[in-house]
């Protein structure tokens, strides 16, 4: 039987960690905010590497994904970034 490696997922930039958690359409995901525009989400991890709270840098460990040995045998997980709403005071 082959042997499950964890793969690390790493940060696209500087951010502070806005969640840390889990559901079950996601699994264990963890999302970032970053310079108060963007934010990224990283699903379907093995393993949460953070907090929320946490301040993360470019390419900083932010988590796990394991290699699933299902049909190709690659590593399954899912990454999803967008921009965040921004409200205006009149």
């Amino acid at each position: 039987m082959p042997r499950h490696t964890a793969h690390p997922i790493v940060s696209v930039g500087d951010g502070v960690v806005t969640k840390a958690s889990y559901t079950k359409g996601n699994g264990k995901y963890v999302k970032v905010r970053h310079n108060g525009t963007y934010t990224t989400q990283y699903l379907h991890m093995s393993r949460r590497n953070v907090k929320e709270g946490q301040a993360v840098r470019h390419g900083d460990v932010i988590g796990y994904v394991r290699q699933h040995w299902i049909g190709h045998g690659s590593p399954m997980s899912a990454f999803a970034s967008g921009k965040t709403a921004s409200r205006s005071t009149t």
